[in-house]
């Protein structure tokens, strides 16, 4: 059994509020915070209880499934915002090149 400070130590290494932050997206301008929350909920298949309660400190120390699911969707996040940033990048030097050749 965990002692309270090392549970407290490993909930203080996950940011679980910038890894469910990142699952969620932008937060746009029609959305709520319960929105934007329930957006995060679907994309990772957590309850949306689950979400909530990480985000605002009331849990610190999710199930395995729930913590595994919020990271893996927070990591795919990462992956599809690096590839779209790949894609602009990529289009900027094929419209410079284009203009060279001109």
């Amino acid at each position: 059994m965990l002692s309270d400070q090392v549970k407290k130590m490993m909930s203080q290494v996950i940011d679980w509020k910038t890894e469910i932050g990142v699952v969620a997206g932008p937060f746009l301008p029609s959305d709520t915070k319960q929105s934007w929350l329930a957006r995060a909920s679907r994309k990772c298949s957590v309850s949306l209880r689950h979400i909530q309660s990480l985000y605002y400190g009331h849990a610190n120390d999710p199930k395995f499934s729930v913590a595994s699911n919020i990271l893996s969707a927070a990591d795919q996040a990462r992956i599809e915002e690096a590839r779209r940033d790949v894609e602009k990048v990529a289009g900027f030097y094929r419209n410079y090149a284009q203009r060279l050749e001109a």
